[in-house]
């Protein structure tokens, strides 16, 4: 093996030591986190706080051999779901769950785009921008909408009150669409930016 390539070796096994620690500490901060809003919100319901460091637990351990352009923010999008419920921000603040929404389109447009880079990595094929992009604006999209069908189905068949009427449904796949043009927008630019 030439030296070259055992300096590459050494550094992407320190890069990948020092990101691991990363996160884990982002994990802790977030569990720390959803533990805070309990103490701050005497109000909320314990099986909230369960669920959450239940997710928290959950999203850390499926994504944590995934970069961290895509654990940081799922994490985060966790903490802002977990204080909606938790800390009982979709009644304190309105636009709570719209921001929500938006964020989460941010992290499936992260998601969209990493899965695309390494399917036309497996398949060989050239990796093309405009095709990344696309591939993160629809997969966005396409959650924003799943997820609304979900809520659809759980209001018809278990007699929920998840969808608060049309308005309310529109407004969320629409604010998914919104995060995901703004990753793409923002991927666009970093790419820019770094090949000038």
């Amino acid at each position: 093996m030439t030296e070259k390539k055992q300096l590459q070796n050494r550094i992407t096994e320190e890069v990948s030591a020092k990101e691991k620690k990363q996160k884990w500490m982002i994990s802790a901060a977030a569990l720390v986190l959803m533990i805070v809003f309990r103490v701050l919100e005497p109000a909320a319901e314990t099986t909230d706080v369960i669920g959450m460091l239940l997710a928290v637990g959950a999203v850390s351990l499926a994504l944590f051999r995934f970069p961290m352009t895509i654990y940081l923010p799922a994490l985060v999008f966790v903490v802002l779901a977990g204080a909606g419920s938790i800390y009982l921000m979709y009644d304190k603040l309105p636009g709570w769950d719209r921001f929500v929404h938006y964020f989460s389109g941010i992290v499936l447009g992260a998601i969209g785009y990493t899965g695309m880079r390494y399917l036309l990595k497996w398949r060989r094929m050239p990796q093309d921008q405009v095709v990344l992009l696309l591939a993160a604006f629809v997969f966005a999209g396409m959650c924003a909408g799943a997820w609304e069908i979900g809520e659809f189905s759980a209001d018809q068949l278990f007699g929920m009150e998840v969808q608060h009427g049309n308005t309310d449904t529109m407004g969320d796949i629409i604010c998914g669409f919104l995060g995901g043009l703004t990753f793409c927008l923002g991927q666009w630019a970093y790419g820019r930016i770094k090949d000038a």
